[in-house]
Parts: structure tokens; sequence; C-alpha cells
């Protein structure tokens, strides 16, 4: 069940931001009690005292003249001091038992916080505080369009020739005129479509360019071609 949305539509979010949280006072409540028993030395401090009272029990028989204690007596002895020692040991794999479950709990809590992976803007939230989360649908989508990527379609003779100059090992980099800019920002070539439109007159390309003003995916923006020789300063004719 959702406890918490911390979010809403539009927000700008950073990495690491929490968005949304299940409801983890149950698991909470049994770390707490988990942890006050794994982080406790008791019952490895009793069991160490025992250890050493049974060790002295048999270093005061071996000490001991004359025909004082029987065989049966210390052989007992001995074998009480080996159960003290496991019973030790016991205690110490349990304690280690303890605090791999409070940290498997300490996971499970984790996992229930729903937590930005990059920096973006809230787009759409399909969670509410006190439901269920679907697991068929994303709780919440967040757009980040840092880098952008833009898609042109260059006609075909024109790409083909772009094609020998990338095979050649000369940099492509075309221009692309953002809303209101007055030059053009460079963007590289990320992929290049390996088939044509059914008609054969253009290749689609994909280029990537930062964007720091944060502008929308979905418009429509002109492309310079780089052929010219500072598509930083070229201007859209």
């Amino acid at each position: 069940m959702v406890l918490d949305v911390k979010v809403k539509k539009g927000d700008v979010v950073k990495p690491g931001q929490i968005l949304a949280v299940e409801d983890t006072r149950e698991e909470e409540a049994e770390l707490r009690t988990t942890e006050l028993l794994a982080n406790s030395e008791v019952a490895v401090r009793a069991a160490d005292v025992t250890a050493r009272q049974k060790e002295l029990e048999v270093k005061r028989m071996a000490d001991a003249k004359g025909n004082v204690f029987t065989q049966f007596e210390i052989d007992k002895a001995k074998l009480d001091l080996d159960l003290s020692q496991l019973d030790m040991e016991k205690a110490q794999l349990e304690q280690a038992k303890l605090k791999s479950q409070a940290e498997q709990l300490r996971t499970q809590i984790s996992r229930k916080q729903l937590v930005s992976r990059i920096a973006g803007v809230v787009r759409e939230i399909n969670i509410e505080k006190g439901a269920v989360v679907d697991p068929q649908k994303p709780a919440i989508i967040v757009i980040n369009n840092t880098p952008l990527w833009v898609e042109v379609h260059v006609p075909i003779e024109m790409s083909l020739r772009f094609i020998e100059m990338q095979q050649a090992n000369k940099k492509l980099e075309f221009g692309v005129m953002l809303p209101s800019a007055k030059q053009a920002t460079p963007a590289n070539v990320i992929f290049i479509d390996p088939e044509a439109d059914p008609a054969g007159k253009s290749q689609r390309w994909v280029l990537e360019m930062p964007n720091t003003q944060q502008v929308p995916s979905g418009l429509r923006l002109q492309v310079i071609p780089p052929h010219l020789d500072k598509v930083a300063e070229a201007k859209v004719k």
C-alpha cells in the first residue's frame, strides 16, 4: 500500500530523490527488534563466562594431587568444557544471523521507496496515497530531455554522401536551431537507420545534443547539414 506520494506533476526532481513510499511500518518495527537483539552481547558474553568457568574446572582437576577425582569426573568436565565452547560459537552464529536479518529488512524497506534515478521533470503519476501499486505499469514517469535526441530524415543522396564522409573518418556535426536561438547548437550523430523509407527518398538519422534550456521533446526544429565550415555560427536562411 502506498503510504505517501512526495511529488506532483511538473515537479523537477534530482537523482536519488524519493518520489513515493510504501507502508513500511511493520518492517520498521521488526527491524528495531532485530537490531536490538543483533547488537546485544549478552548471549555471547554469558556463553564465554560459562566456557571460562568450565575451563577453570578442568584445570583444577588437572592440578589436583592424588586420586581426588575419578577418571569419569575428569572426562565429564572436559566434555562440559567442549559443550560450553560450542554454546559460545552457537551464540556468535545467532548474533551474525540476526545482523543478516536486520540487513535484509533494511533492504526490504529501501525497496519500498521509489527513488528517481535521473534528474528530470515528473510527467505522469499513476499511484495515489492508500492505493495498492500496480506492477504492470510504471508508478511515476520522470522525463529528462538532457541530452536531447533529434530525428532528421536526410535526403538519400545527401545521406549516402555523409556516410562516405563518416567512413573516411571525417567528423560529422549537424547544427540544430532551438526556438528563439540565434545560433545553431552542434549535434553529434548517434544512429543511422540501416533502412531507408519505403519510397527510398530519405534515411533517418538520430542526433544528440545538449539541452540546457530544457526544450521539450516533440517540437519541429530546423537542422543544418554538416557540410558548413562552422556549424555553431551558421544561420538559417
